[in-house]
């Protein structure tokens, strides 16, 4: 079992780095998403509360931002190595979707999966 009081994703190049507290990911379902970028990137989502999130080295305003078709997702990634970080969405500003494939020692393939289907969104 993952302990789920911090986990650290790691990025190739460690300069952004958070942290985040979330109940036991073997109990939580993350989200796959089948548009273009979601399916190219291969997110595997987790959905967080900005409140158990926070950043330990670099933020946002440091990262690339991609606005999806509706303008409205905002994908976020490494300006260095292009890792996928995660999105915000706008109209849940509470939330941070982040990129559970950037978690070391997280077997995302090991998880059960929510499918949501971008491609016709």
């Amino acid at each position: 079992m993952i302990d789920p009081t911090k986990l650290i994703p790691a990025g190739v190049t460690g300069k952004f780095k958070y942290e985040f507290t979330h109940k036991s990911l073997e109990e939580y379902t993350p989200t796959v998403c089948n548009c273009s970028i979601c399916s190219r990137k291969g997110y595997v989502f987790g959905f967080i509360p900005l409140k158990d999130f926070k950043w330990t080295s670099g933020d946002f305003d440091g990262l690339t931002e991609y606005l999806w078709k509706s303008k409205t997702v905002h994908h976020y990634f490494c300006p260095i190595d292009g890792c996928a970080i995660g999105s915000k969405i706008d109209g849940n500003k509470n939330i941070v979707a982040l990129n559970l494939n950037c978690v070391d020692d997280l077997d995302t393939e090991k998880l059960p999966k929510n499918h949501y289907d971008g491609k016709s969104a």
